[in-house]
């Protein structure tokens, strides 16, 4: 009776434990591309285990837009996790992401697209030593 006790007790520590060393993903960067129309989001999630523990949806909102929504059933590197989205926004639009760990935690971020520069590009080619 003590051994099945002693067991239990081990494997239910463990997995109660195991949601711990879950991380929510962190750092979220979010870029917007104007000329190709394309909003870049990218977060940092450590995972050893890319197939178990990984980011397992992405929510991406613009303005009072119904949301779009990306799933996953793994995540391609253990350090990151990156997602494009096709999105038409001009400046002043918020952008909302909100990032969903299989295991544990949320991360978001909101973004307001920010105005086009108006400093002109530096055409000039660098100087020759």
């Amino acid at each position: 009776m003590r051994k099945i006790f002693i067991i239990s007790f081990i494997f239910f520590s463990f997995f109660s434990t195991s949601r711990l060393w879950a991380l929510p993903p962190t750092d979220i960067k979010i870029e917007y591309d104007s000329a190709a129309k394309v909003l870049h989001v990218s977060m940092r999630h450590v995972t050893q285990d890319t197939r178990y523990h990984y980011i397992r949806k992405i929510v991406v909102q613009k303005n009072d837009e119904a949301p779009q929504e990306f799933h996953f059933s793994s995540q391609a590197s253990n350090t990151m996790a990156k997602q494009d989205v096709s999105m038409n926004a001009k400046p002043g639009d918020k952008i909302h992401v909100k990032a969903f760990c299989v295991k544990a935690g949320v991360g978001e971020k909101t973004f307001t697209i920010p105005a086009e520069s108006s400093k002109p590009k530096d055409s000039s080619k660098p100087k020759e030593k």
